[in-house]
């Protein structure tokens, strides 16, 4: 009789990735996502960990109250092992700023100009500019869906890709997952050029109940 192959468990976090050193993405308890979904944003951060900066109200906006309910109803009353597959939060972690015109390149694919150092040592204070996870456990068993919601105010700098980039990093650290997917509306062109940028594929496309159709990308993460 073969041994059934054990489920995997996703590592406790924060979870970083080597070539990505200014994000990282840190869970949040079940009584988070219950305060969120109440509206209640001083609870939600009571609930939290005190080394994670303050939860911005951007968690409880009309769309991620109806998030965090989602996540709450989908619960099978497996909570211990469903919950840390499910949304965290994405902290950015300035660098040490620089004086005059001198400029710190951020962007992971190049990394820092070897010429370009720090000039000050005052370090912004981390703060939180998004939200990221897996839809749920792996499904049949060996794949995992991600989703992620970036602030208004932090879009278009490069958070989205970073975080996403950890997720590909997480997912191939991870024994027993094979592919890593993301499901992108046909006129979001933000999050089609996220998943691109970190490789993902288009495969086809499916039609979601409350979303509608929406274009399939996978990645081979084995």
């Amino acid at each position: 009789m073969s041994t059934p192959t054990p489920t995997p468990t996703p590592p406790p976090g924060p979870w970083t990735s080597p070539t990505i050193p200014h994000h990282s993405i840190h869970p949040l308890p079940l009584a988070t996502f219950h305060a969120l979904e109440a509206g209640d944003l001083d609870l939600a951060n009571s609930r939290s960990s005190s080394t994670l900066p303050a939860l911005p109200p951007f968690l409880m906006s009309y769309a991620n109250r109806a998030h965090w309910r989602r996540r709450l109803d989908q619960l099978t009353g497996r909570e211990k092992e469903e919950v840390p597959w499910l949304s965290r939060v994405v902290v950015y972690s300035p660098p040490a700023s620089v004086k005059g015109d001198e400029e710190l390149n951020l962007d992971p694919d190049l990394g820092r100009d070897s010429n370009t150092q720090p000039s000050c040592s005052e370090i912004p204070k981390p703060i939180i500019i998004g939200r990221i996870g897996f839809h749920g456990p792996p499904f049949p068993t060996d794949t995992l869906e991600v989703g992620y919601e970036v602030s208004p105010e932090h879009r278009r700098q490069g958070h989205a890709k970073a975080a996403m980039r950890i997720m590909v990093h997480l997912a191939r650290e991870m024994e027993g997952i094979k592919v890593l997917r993301a499901c992108v509306a046909p006129e979001n062109e933000g999050s089609r050029r996220v998943v691109e940028g970190v490789a993902m594929v288009k495969v086809g496309r499916e039609r979601h109940e409350r979303r509608g159709w929406g274009d399939v990308y996978e990645l081979d993460v084995e």
